[in-house]
């Protein structure tokens, strides 16, 4: 019993649901066929302007149509039985109330490349329904319509106009003559300028290679200079280390020499002590009245 009683609560409080989406697929399905009849109708009106357009324009005597309003009898639409009520969709509408009729059939131009050959039983491609589209001015994609680019060509001549008529109004031969004299005098008083600027770095660059040839020489000068003294000096002192040289053998001769006289010198004193020694013996033998040998 509590399971039946669940799911009759269950299926009351689906039936709103549940109709309230079969009402909104039939809103769907009704909004469908309006869009196929309004475009129906919009391409019966394409071909009746092309062929008025075509009609107006031809020059050439078009022979009698086959059909005429009198063979064929007009084919009247009648109010659908369905009416939707599409005012979320953009502009209110009450239901499609208009009638079509069917113009005579005229003589078609093969040459038009935008005529349309369709059966009027033909289904209608599918389509995406779109209830209104905001136009973006900053939208750089966006379509540019005849109208748009009309009005900037007419807008680009009025202005071409306009510097045509200023040019030969204000420009005058004489205000042509000043302006070239003009741009002839600045233009004279810029090389002057410029001739000037070249002169002035022209003296400034002499001026400075001759100082740097000044130093140049002075420094090429300096270097012969010091050259020549120091190949002087390594001469010189090559020649005093010669005679230092000379000077060294010459103490170490001395010092030999030096040497050998103290050695004799000791000699000649142990010569003289002995001698006076044997005298001292002599003298003491004598004294005593010995015979001296």
């Amino acid at each position: 019993m509590l399971l039946k009683s669940e799911s009759n609560l269950l299926a009351s409080a689906s039936r709103p649901l549940q109709a309230k989406m079969k009402f909104r697929s039939l809103n769907l399905n009704q909004m469908i066929v309006t869009n196929k009849n309004n475009q129906f109708v919009t391409r019966r009106k394409i071909l009746l302007a092309t062929k008025m357009r075509h009609q107006i324009l031809s020059t050439i005597p078009l022979s009698t149509p086959l059909y005429t309003d009198s063979t064929v009898p007009p084919t009247t639409f009648g109010e659908p039985s369905i009416s939707v009520n599409a005012s979320d969709a953009g502009a209110k509408t009450s239901g499609f109330q208009s009638s079509h009729v069917s113009p005579s059939i005229s003589p078609i131009y093969q040459d038009d490349p935008e005529m349309i050959y369709r059966d009027d039983e033909d289904e209608l491609p599918g389509f995406t329904f779109s209830p209104f589209t905001v136009h973006n001015e900053s939208d750089d994609e966006a379509p540019v319509t005849k109208g748009q680019l009309k009005s900037i060509n007419e807008k680009l001549d009025t202005l071409l106009q306009a510097s045509k008529l200023s040019s030969s109004d204000e420009y005058s031969q004489a205000s042509i003559k000043f302006i070239l004299e003009t741009l002839t005098k600045e233009h004279s008083t810029n090389l002057e300028k410029i001739n000037n600027v070249v002169n002035a770095s022209t003296s400034i660059c002499n001026e400075t290679t001759e100082k740097v040839d000044k130093l140049s020489y002075d420094a090429t000068t300096f270097m012969n200079n010091f050259q020549y003294s120091f190949e002087t000096n390594i001469a010189r002192a090559n020649e005093e280390i010669a005679n230092l040289g000379s000077s060294l053998k010459e103490r170490t001769k001395l010092q030999e020499v030096g040497t050998g006289i103290i050695t004799d010198h000791e000699e000649f004193k142990s010569s003289i002590s002995s001698q006076i020694s044997k005298l001292h013996d002599y003298i003491a033998m004598e004294s005593k009245g010995l015979p001296c040998h």
